[in-house]
């Protein structure tokens, strides 16, 4: 049986927000059902779980900082 999930279920599934979740349908990185006329959408789990588990972990950028002797 297939978890059909709302923009906002879908982003409290995963843990992140509506817009997160927008972007990602729109740039076609996670795919989206429409329904009626096409003004609303929903997503699966399982296509969530997938997407979610392509996408590569990059760890956060540390700036460099330089100390310069005066």
């Amino acid at each position: 049986m297939t978890t059909w999930l709302t923009v906002r279920e879908a982003a409290d599934y995963i843990r992140a927000s509506e817009s997160t979740i927008r972007e990602a349908v729109k740039m076609g990185c996670l795919q989206a059902y429409p329904i009626g006329r096409g003004t609303q959408y929903r997503l699966t789990a399982e296509d969530i779980d997938a997407w979610m588990k392509s996408r590569s972990y990059e760890p956060p950028r540390h700036r460099r900082i330089e100390i310069r002797e005066l």
